[in-house]
């Protein structure tokens, strides 16, 4: 999670490497904390608002009906936030 990630950057700065020079850093959750590091922080943005309605039908549904031993498969889209933690080059991330 972003938290994590901030002490993966300070460890990587203590470390004498350089972000993203050296080591490209991407969370999860995308947090306010994520424009307080140096460099900001790139990180996985979800959409809760559809993770919890998905989750909500699923449960409902587990209740009216019979349940199945068949695992239920749900795709919520999310979106990264590039910041200064993680940049492109010709090659793709680095």
């Amino acid at each position: 999670d972003d938290f994590m990630a901030m002490g993966v950057i300070n460890a990587v700065h203590r470390a004498g490497l350089r972000c993203p020079q050296d080591v490209g850093i991407v969370s999860f959750n995308d947090s306010r904390l994520c424009d307080l590091t140096t460099p900001g922080l790139s990180s996985v943005s979800l959409n809760l608002d559809r993770l919890v309605q998905k989750a909500v039908t699923c449960l409902l549904n587990l209740l009216d009906e019979s349940p199945s031993n068949e695992p239920v498969r749900e795709i919520v889209p999310c979106t990264l936030r590039v910041r200064g933690s993680s940049r492109l080059n010709h090659g793709g991330m680095a």
